[in-house]
């Protein structure tokens, strides 16, 4: 006989035991800062509506045709910082319709980039002009690409690198996410496709036909075929560089604009190490006591060589007193550079306790101390090596660079002294800044040319080859000295020079390449025409 199952409920029966209600459930995970600034950066969410695409569009648009008339058929001069300060207005500009203000330090930041923007007016060196377009772009993406909340004074070296690496992947890929947030649906609703299906059909039909009969017009009458002749005989060329600035400019200002309307980086990103992976006392000791011990050393032997004469070297290792300056110049410069970014390597790494505080403070205070007596040595070696042979653009620029990495050093002694290692890449950019403001105003053409050219007064040999091949910089400097030189250089020299400032004089500069220093060496030169003549 068969049996039935009871009805629900029934004792007979066991029932299933119904899921428990308290069960803990899998939390989703949550994204790490590092996790959600990737997808910020590759694929940032879109925090602007289609009409403020519009109106990057627009005005990324209007700069592209500002950058051609600006830079067509045109040398570099006043127009690079007209077209800084077009870029970075239309940026601000932007912001504030999106709404995302920048802030006041960050507006700041992005004066002195354009202030920087304008040495291409002020000098012709090319070698300054360079790193001051170079500091002026880093600048500009500082002040165009940090998370809101991130002031500059505090912001961090990482803060500072994914800045500018936001800024390089908004050059790669503005333009696309831009098109991408273009309505169009709208356009395709509207028939868009359409008409320009249309568009293009036409125009494959009609080309083919018009050449045609263009061209049998032309066979049959002499006068036609030369007056198409002259509507169509035109430089490609021309159209090339005009779509190449086009291009350009609009590549550029839509990267800008699009850095502060669009894209959102997370301002809690830190780097940071896992307690038992950091440096302890033992690590730090080693590392830096070592560094020390090797820095001393050295610094003894310099006590002798270098500070000890001419003689001390070539009995002990066979080299003029200016074979051994030049030989040791620029590592004992290297070693410097390389010493700021071990100390605040191993001020990241370590430990942050008392005693491993206070021993790094205490090596890096000795290591600090010694690399200042290496850059005396090297400043020393420097010294030497310009007396016996001039000077140059090279090294003009390492040593100016020299201080700078003293003050570096400490600056970074200092901020972990007063634990306020925050404010050490604001500082140190400032340090830049001003190196950098101070080397402009020096004139550095005009320096190498006048110590170059004082030379002459203590019998010594001037390149004229090497001075006639700097910038117009360096001209009002020899034309001072003049009388000089006419005395003191050969013939075939003073014809060096002669042609050196011709070519100055035929600059031609047009009101958009309009430079400082050159308007100055063609007035200096037109007032003394006959200054070292070509005989």
């Amino acid at each position: 006989m068969t049996s039935f199952p009871e009805a629900s409920g029934s004792p007979g029966i066991p029932q299933p035991t119904p899921p428990a209600t308290n069960a803990a459930v899998p939390s989703p995970s949550v994204p790490s800062a590092f996790d959600r600034f990737a997808g910020h950066l590759f694929a940032p969410p879109v925090v602007i509506v289609p009409a403020r695409a519009w109106l990057i569009l627009g005005l990324a648009s209007a700069l592209a045709v500002w950058t051609d008339a600006l830079f067509y058929s045109a040398g570099m001069g006043v127009n690079v910082i007209l077209w800084f300060a077009a870029i970075a207005g239309a940026t601000v500009f932007t912001a504030r319709r999106v709404p995302r203000p920048i802030p006041a330090d960050r507006l700041v930041v992005i004066g002195a980039a354009v202030a920087l923007s304008g040495v291409p007016a002020l000098r012709d060196s090319g070698a300054l002009q360079f790193f001051s377009l170079v500091a002026a772009l880093a600048l500009m993406g500082i002040g165009v690409a940090l998370p809101p909340d991130v002031g500059v004074r505090r912001m961090s070296p990482v803060a500072f690198v994914l800045a500018l690496a936001s800024c390089a992947v908004s050059l790669l890929t503005s333009e696309a996410r831009l098109a991408a947030l273009l309505p169009w649906r709208v356009w395709r609703a509207e028939g868009g496709v359409d008409h320009t299906r249309l568009i293009v059909r036409s125009l494959l039909i009609a080309v083919p036909v018009l050449f045609v009969f263009g061209a049998l017009f032309a066979s049959a009458d002499a006068v036609f075929a030369e007056q198409v002749g002259r509507i169509f005989n035109f430089d490609a060329s021309l159209f090339i560089e005009h779509g190449f600035w086009l291009l350009f400019g609009l590549w550029v200002a839509t990267a800008s604009l699009w850095s502060v309307a669009a894209v959102e980086l997370p301002g809690d990103l830190v780097a940071s190490l896992p307690e038992r992976h950091r440096l302890g006392r033992v690590e730090v000791g080693v590392v830096l006591g070592s560094l020390a011990t090797l820095f001393a050393l050295f610094v003894l032997v310099q006590v002798r060589y270098l500070f000890g004469g001419e003689d001390v070297v070539q009995s002990s290792i066979g080299l003029t007193y200016a074979e051994y300056a030049r030989r040791g110049f620029f590592e004992l410069v290297a070693v410097a550079l390389l010493l700021l970014p071990v100390l605040a390597g191993i001020n990241w790494a370590r430990q942050q306790t008392e005693g491993a505080s206070r021993l790094f403070l205490v090596l890096a205070a000795l290591l600090i101390v010694l690399t200042l007596a290496v850059m005396v040595s090297a400043w020393q070696r420097m010294a030497m090596y310009r007396e016996e042979f001039g000077l140059t653009e090279l090294r003009f620029y390492v040593v100016t660079a020299m201080p700078l990495i003293g003050a570096a050093l400490v600056w970074v002694f200092v901020s972990v002294w007063t634990r306020r290692v925050e404010q050490f890449l604001g500082g140190a950019m400032a340090l830049a800044a001003l190196t950098l403001c101070i080397v402009i105003a020096a004139n550095p053409d005009a320096v190498i040319a006048s110590t170059n050219a004082a030379r002459i007064e203590e019998g010594r040999e001037f390149d004229t080859h090497y001075v006639g091949r700097l910038s117009a910089d360096a001209v009002p400097v020899l034309l001072k000295r003049r009388e000089t030189l006419a005395g003191a250089l050969t013939s075939e020299q003073r014809c060096d020079l002669s042609l050196a400032f011709r070519d100055h004089a035929a600059s031609g500069d047009g009101v958009r390449s309009w430079n400082w220093s050159r308007w100055e060496a063609v007035r200096h030169i037109a007032q003394h025409p006959q200054a070292l003549m070509c005989n």
